[in-house]
């Protein structure tokens, strides 16, 4: 099995795709497939546009996995009974949640998550994740596979989750609970005794085999492209001296600021630099309004292309 790891080193979302990739190779490196683990995806244009890892796999003869079944009667020494199964295609959506355990509560089958003083829902926006990360592999492929969402807590352990089944992975798991906890949202079926899972209807399966490698090569091409408009743009704007070293969000509350100048060069930009600089130097909630829901779609794009924070976007 070819393993392939990509993303930006030495950020949080690229360990932990490594870390993904190091549990995945000793387990499947004597089949025939291939898997890619990415990191810090960017989905641009979709409403959530982040994502922390994505993990995407074929294998031809299928990857054995003992799966937890909470439908079956426990065995003595498994907390669940298990079966035997296989996975033919899988996309798995993860999103990292580095919190520590006083700063996460479990409420039914949601997992909510403290930012400074306020609560927010994990599980709603991993879910975002799923629906945006289907949309755009929708615009690419004409058709959707089936995506698996996962919240991974890495400062909690097994015991501080809610009862299987459910979407959350703890600081430390096997193999086998990886794909359990993504099976227990997938509709597999039996072959001879063997439960068989795939990312499509089976008639599809092959295609999925097929334009992965499409796929990936888009998420690179997106990342070269956004990094060329990055540099080319903000030199540009260096240039000008647009970006001086006036202190405009220390006025913001004292006096009415207008940033003024012709189409390109960098009001939009400017703007959403000082809205960053008060929501994490100074805490303040800042709302952004325009007049055209396609220039929404173009700022969220800005703020990744001006390297501003994705968490700010909310």
């Amino acid at each position: 099995m070819n393993i392939t790891l990509h993303g930006q080193p030495e950020t949080p979302e690229h360990s932990a795709a490594q870390h993904i990739a190091e549990m995945l190779q000793p387990n499947v490196s004597h089949i025939d497939g291939e898997i890619a683990v990415r990191s810090g995806i960017t989905l641009f244009g979709q409403k959530r546009r982040d994502v922390d890892i994505l993990v995407m796999g074929r294998c031809p003869a299928g990857i054995p996995v003992e799966l937890w079944d909470a439908t079956l009667p426990k065995s003595k020494t498994d907390k669940y009974a298990r079966i035997s199964a296989a996975f033919f295609s899988f996309v798995f959506c993860i999103e990292v949640k580095d919190h520590c355990p006083t700063d996460v509560v479990f409420e039914n089958t949601s997992a909510w998550v403290r930012y400074r003083d306020k609560w927010s829902d994990a599980t709603k926006q991993n879910e975002d994740q799923k629906y945006s990360l289907l949309k755009y592999l929708d615009n690419f492929l004409g058709w959707r596979p089936f995506v698996c969402n996962l919240l991974w807590f890495r400062n909690l352990d097994e015991h501080a989750l809610p009862e299987f089944p459910n979407n959350f992975l703890p600081a430390t798991f096997t193999f086998d609970d990886f794909f359990s906890k993504a099976a227990a949202q997938m509709t597999g079926f039996n072959d001879e005794g063997l439960r068989c899972f795939h990312s499509t209807k089976k008639g599809r399966a092959e295609d999925l085999l097929v334009e992965e490698v499409r796929l990936f090569s888009i998420f690179d091409q997106y990342r070269a492209t956004a990094g060329n408009l990055t540099r080319a743009r903000l030199e540009k704007i260096t240039r000008e001296r647009l970006l001086g070293d006036q202190r405009y969000s220390e006025a913001i509350g004292e006096k009415l600021i207008q940033i003024r100048g012709r189409a390109g060069t960098g009001k939009t930009i400017k703007l959403l630099h000082i809205a960053f600089d008060l929501c994490v130097r100074r805490g303040e909630r800042v709302l952004v309004l325009t007049y055209n829901r396609l220039l929404v779609s173009d700022i969220r794009r800005m703020l990744t292309l001006a390297g501003i924070d994705s968490a700010m976007d909310r």
